[in-house]
């Protein structure tokens, strides 16, 4: 068991995912308490999108006596996955309290996700003030504020709160996507797509960039381009729901409406795998 725990170890920090968890699970086949290949597994299939069975490895690991700090994270990115948002925001062991800093501030980013999802912004943004309060030089709170305010329609905020990351950030794909997001929801069509082309261009592997790119371009008409980002999606996220979506669309403007059918039904099946 040890010596699988080792490959996969060494397999998921050269980022070989799939082979990783192979041999963990075939190290659990043999010790199923070995608590340093619960953590990895549950970590391994977070980056899979296998949240639930993620979440399951998770809190195995803290069964097993696993210090909360190792899990704290990769847990609540798994529960908010699958819509467990109130129980991310309910469970002790997914406290903030008498974690590191930077810790902390992880945990009340996850709490500002989750809060915004169930529709109270007010709590959400006093998250990330809390956040903010323990590492005011750190993007990721600007980061997450500016969904907050584009749920809440506080535009300007949000428009400021994307500068100040990509300032703070100006290398991070997911700086200049929030800056995207904000003017894709403005309207503001032509500067939205640069800011997703610099997105792409510092990680061409940044999914939710792609996705949106791709359904901004459909709305702009620009079949061969979306379908390009949608072939991308189909090789690097291959059971990603909303590319299935909008493969629907695209085959709907071409009048395919068997492409049509089989796409909404990868779409419907995909969530459904997400959700299980």
């Amino acid at each position: 068991a040890s010596k699988y725990y080792e490959d996969a170890l060494i397999r998921y920090e050269k980022k070989d995912i799939a082979g990783a968890i192979i041999q963990l699970k075939n190290a659990l086949q043999i010790d199923k308490t070995m608590l340093p290949v619960q953590v990895l597994l549950g970590k391994a299939l977070l980056q899979t999108g296998e949240v639930a069975a993620a979440e399951v490895a998770l809190t195995t690991a803290l069964s097993l006596g696993v210090n909360r700090a190792e899990v704290v994270v990769p847990l609540g990115q798994a529960l908010i996955a699958q819509g467990k948002q109130k129980q991310l925001l309910e469970q002790a062991v997914l406290s903030p309290a008498n974690l590191t800093p930077g810790l902390q501030v992880q945990v009340q980013l996850l709490r500002s996700v989750a809060l915004t999802d169930l529709g109270d912004l007010r709590g959400a943004m006093k998250a990330v003030e809390e956040a903010r309060a323990i590492d005011p030089q750190t993007a990721d709170t600007w980061l997450a504020e500016v969904p907050v305010r584009i749920r809440g329609r506080q535009f300007k905020e949000a428009s400021t709160a994307a500068e100040r990351a990509v300032s703070l950030q100006p290398n991070s794909a997911e700086a200049w996507y929030q800056k995207a997001a904000v003017l894709h929801v403005l309207g503001q069509s032509r500067p939205a797509l640069a800011a997703y082309d610099q997105a792409l261009k510092i990680d061409a592997g940044h999914i939710e960039a792609r996705v949106a790119r791709a359904g901004l371009l459909l709305d702009q008409q620009q079949i061969v381009d979306a379908s390009k980002d949608l072939a991308e999606l189909a090789t690097r996220s291959p059971d990603e729901p909303r590319a299935a979506y909008l493969r629907a669309l695209l085959a709907e403007r071409n009048k395919d409406m068997p492409a049509v059918k089989d796409a909404l039904k990868q779409a419907v099946e995909f969530c459904i795998a997400r959700a299980y």
